[in-house]
């Protein structure tokens, strides 16, 4: 996503990914007046399947828009302004919703990696294992695209067809993640520049392995920051990932170069 839209900030929640995933989740829990059982098994799956349809229901509106238009720019506006229509439709939803299904809702928006089941670990693997493969298959394009859009343009690289395949790796990633762990901040955006900082390159090739190595890590550490303290996974990854991009993109110019 960075390299795509050449954005330091960019990250899945800049396609609205996030959001319609929250967006599927509101219309479930809210939607039930708070009967649904979170604690139950039909009420996790519920969860995901809901996160799995808001988050591909956008991915697809957004695909549609990639497959219409060639600028960057417009990709990036449409996301923004879907973000902010499934905002204000779960905004619209929890003004009418009643105590119980507002305290359901934000207890998933909250985050937390401790209630996935074998068979939920299962259908997040298989995901991730798509998701590593497009990457995987695009990324020797990924590098020329670094150089610029016209540049990769002129050495054969099929652009449109590489930034379809970016959204969708990002998409089916993203909506996995949100669907069985909760809307979690920060650590897609946060850790390729602490992979770019490790391994001093903007390969690819060698940022990939680091980026899905110290992505686990740091959700780990997170994680168990998160357990320490009784704090919510969100308020943790947020406190930690948000200063952290301030740093790099604000003070260390020489890894902005690298973006």
């Amino acid at each position: 996503m960075q390299t795509l839209f050449r954005n330091p900030l960019a990250g899945p929640s800049m396609l609205g990914i996030s959001s319609g995933a929250a967006l599927g989740v509101a219309v479930l829990v809210l939607g039930s007046g708070g009967m649904l059982q979170l604690g139950s098994m039909p009420g996790y799956l519920s969860i995901a399947a809901a996160a799995f349809l808001g988050a591909f229901l956008i991915l697809g509106c957004m695909l549609l828009v990639a497959n219409r238009f060639a600028n960057e720019s417009t990709l990036l506006i449409f996301g923004i302004m879907l973000t902010y229509f499934t905002s204000a439709l779960i905004d619209a939803m929890q003004s009418r919703a009643g105590n119980d299904a507002l305290r359901s809702y934000v207890s998933w928006g909250m985050g937390n990696f401790g209630e996935c089941n074998y068979t939920e670990l299962l259908l997040l693997a298989a995901g991730i294992i798509i998701s590593i493969a497009i990457s995987l298959r695009i990324l020797p394009r990924l590098n020329i695209l670094l150089l610029g859009e016209q540049y990769a343009t002129t050495m054969g690289v099929d652009v449109k067809k590489t930034r379809i395949a970016i959204m969708l790796a990002t998409g089916i990633m993203a909506g996995c993640a949100t669907a069985f762990c909760g809307p979690v901040s920060f650590i897609g955006l946060a850790v390729p520049h602490l992979a770019r900082w490790v391994t001093q390159t903007a390969d690819h090739k060698r940022n990939l392995l680091a980026t899905l190595w110290l992505g686990a890590l740091v959700a780990l550490a997170c994680d168990w920051l998160s357990r320490m303290s009784a704090l919510p996974l969100n308020t943790i990854a947020s406190a930690l990932g948000a200063p952290f991009v301030v740093m790099l993109v604000m003070k260390w110019k020489r890894f902005k170069t690298l973006i």
